[in-house]
Order: C-alpha cells, then structure tokens, then sequence
C-alpha cells in the first residue's frame, strides 16, 4: 500500500474529551488510539472510549457510527483522529468516505413475556418493578449501554412531570 502519512505518535485534543489523544500512524493505518479516560465522568462516556477507537481501527476508517448518548464525546474523538491525520499531512477525508465497518447481527431470539418496556431510565425501571411486583413477565429495552443513563443526562424531569 503506498505510504499516506508519517509514521509515529500525535498528541491532539479532542472535543468532549478532557486530555490529550495519542494516536499512533503507521505509514499507511491508524494503528492504535489511546483514549484516557481517567479524567472523564464514571460511566457515561466509557463506551465510547473502547466502541469509536475499535471501529475505526478495524474499519480503517472515520466513518463509524457514534455512540447514542455520547455523540459529542465521540465525534470528538472522530475529529482527533483526523486532526492526527493532518498533522502528517494526510488527508483524512479518505478515511472518512469510506465505508463503515459492517457489523455482524446478534442471534434472532424468541422470547414470551407479558409486557414490553421501552427505555430503561426512571419511569422505565418503575414501570418495569410494578410490572414484576404483579407476578407478570416483563422485557426492558434500553438503547444507552447502562440502564438510567437517560437519567444521568438530565432527562428524568421531563419523563416525570
């Protein structure tokens, strides 16, 4: 593969992340990203910190999907890639025009249950508890990696009042 940019280490700055982003380029692929998430709020951002840089490794490209919940943290870090890329004087628009990695579709399941509850923030898991305080089978469906993350966002009083 012809050489896109000078291998080594970049230190950028990420928008929604609190430090510097390492990235390391080989001549030719984004060989590492090094998210530290030491300085980063527990629990909100954290799946963007292993999802973002394991997509676009393994893609090989800037066009990856964002994390729900998390899109300005993960942009950011799309950005400091790219700003990475620049710094050796590559262009990471090619990155980003390529495809997105394709992902591989869990196993289709058959499930019973007596109720479907969708959204996993305070109203949900209260809505959820009474379903099971009432002998019944319920199913809680959440799109953020950890349940009441709506809550942590601030979303809570609207789903309440």
């Amino acid at each position: 593969m012809k050489e896109m940019f000078q291998a080594g280490t970049y230190h950028v700055r990420a928008k929604g992340h609190n430090g510097s982003l390492p990235v390391t380029l080989s001549s030719d692929r984004i060989e590492k990203i090094d998210v530290d998430s030491s300085k980063e709020s527990k629990g909100i951002s954290y799946p963007v910190f292993t999802t973002i840089p394991s997509s676009i490794i393994e893609g090989q490209a800037l066009n990856v999907d964002t994390v729900s919940g998390a899109t300005i943290s993960s942009l950011g870090i799309i950005e400091g890639v790219a700003d990475a890329i620049r710094e050796t004087g590559g262009d990471p628009e090619i990155f980003k025009k390529r495809p997105k990695p394709k992902k591989e579709a869990g196993e289709a399941k058959d499930l019973t249950t007596d109720v479907v509850v969708i959204g996993g923030s305070g109203a949900g898991l209260a809505a959820a508890a009474t379903v099971l305080q009432n002998n019944k089978k319920v199913i809680l469906l959440e799109k953020f990696p950890a349940l009441e993350e709506a809550t942590l966002f601030g979303q809570a009083p609207h789903e309440c009042s």
